[in-house]
């Protein structure tokens, strides 16, 4: 982490490789390793060591997120949708489990699908924007221009 605060890409590296083959793993040094993944955008390790940090403590649904996020965002369509399901399955209210769902049912062109998660997004999570966000959305797209046909 030192050679990492000041720059030393290359030293930082050569301790990281030594690191992650130990048999011991430590949780925090995968979420010090997806942090800084995330700063220099590098999304294949995001995803690798949130995956290998999932391992070590399979209940992080923070962790679970961000998996789900990165892989949405690479277009991993499939596997984001079980990654949001777990979290659903873990805790169905969690915030934006059920938007990002939306968001993917919506890019797989399947809009009463997403209507449906959308709407459960929106009870579960009143006080968030995301579920009246997407609510928007999926209507836009299904071209249901009359709100008050909706409860």
């Amino acid at each position: 982490m030192y050679y990492y605060r000041n720059g030393q890409m290359k030293d930082f590296d050569d301790y990281k490789q030594k690191v992650e083959v130990l048999v011991s793993k430590d949780t925090s040094f995968y979420e010090f390793l997806i942090e800084g993944s995330k700063i220099n955008e590098k999304v294949d390790d995001v995803i690798k060591y949130s995956r290998e940090l999932l391992k070590l403590n399979p209940g992080d649904l923070e962790t679970r997120m961000i998996l789900g996020e990165y892989l949405f965002k690479m277009n991993q369509y499939q596997e984001a949708e079980k990654v949001f399901l777990e979290i659903r399955d873990r805790l169905s209210t969690y915030p934006k489990s059920s938007y990002y769902l939306s968001k993917i049912y919506i890019k797989q062109n399947e809009l009463d699908k997403a209507l449906k998660i959308a709407e459960g997004e929106m009870a579960s999570n009143p006080s968030r924007a995301d579920g009246h966000y997407i609510m928007g959305e999926v209507l836009k797209l299904k071209e249901d221009y009359l709100p008050s046909t909706r409860s």
